[in-house]
């Protein structure tokens, strides 16, 4: 027998609604972890392009200038820097911005205008914008400062790269210059014996994340 004319007009009862959004709600939740897992593949991909593209533009700096960029004309032992200053919800971020290390890579003037021994101001390292704005969260790629002297480079994490050179060109770097005791690990025995090792802190874990915990860094060396 055919439903009156007022009951079809009638719509969903609030039964059916109250289904239809729980059914809903579980289909999302079911998806969201999906979607977590498939964006931070993304991101670790993109970290692990960038790190082999850190230890190749030091690399290719050696073969230019005959030496590994550096943060101090006098350096001659092992350093390790980071790409970027480290973001206040990211303060437990070891090590510390070299401007001077950032601008030989890069060839862009530091605060004096200079490029240090990037005198040909050659451009060895190439990334996109980072994404965010000036409050910070910033996030994978380049971030140049309001004077066009200073450059950054972000994870997509939101965390520095670390990058350790070979400072007394001895064809390995002592682990110990790595600041995290996580990335010491990944190498087998005192010294790696490579003349770059670049990292990148993995996966984000939040504002309260403690960077020394992570044992998931991407390396260039593996």
């Amino acid at each position: 027998m055919p439903l009156p004319l007022s009951r079809r007009l009638a719509g969903f009862t609030l039964l059916e609604l109250l289904t239809v959004i729980t059914i809903i709600a579980v289909l999302a939740g079911l998806s969201f972890p999906a979607y977590q897992m498939v964006t931070n593949k993304a991101r670790r991909a993109a970290a692990t392009t960038t790190v082999n593209a850190l230890a190749q533009a030091c690399e290719s700096f050696a073969l230019e200038y005959n030496r590994y960029p550096q943060g101090a004309t006098t350096t001659t032992t092992d350093s390790a820097y980071n790409t970027a200053n480290t973001q206040s919800e990211f303060a437990a971020v070891p090590g510390s911005y070299n401007a001077r290390f950032m601008s030989e890579l890069t060839g862009i003037g530091t605060d004096d205008g200079t490029r240090y021994i990037n005198f040909k101001g050659l451009r060895f390292l190439e990334s996109k914008d980072a994404t965010g704005d000036i409050s910070g969260d910033y996030k994978d790629g380049f971030v140049l400062n309001s004077s066009g002297n200073q450059v950054e480079l972000f994870d997509p994490f939101g965390f520095p790269y670390i990058v350790a050179v070979d400072g007394d060109f001895d064809k390995a770097i002592n682990k110990t210059v790595f600041p995290l005791t996580e990335i010491q690990s990944r190498i087998d025995s005192g010294a790696l014996q490579k003349g770059v090792g670049a990292v990148a802190l993995g996966d984000e874990k939040g504002p309260e994340a403690d960077p020394r915990k992570l044992r998931n860094a991407i390396v260039s060396w593996q």
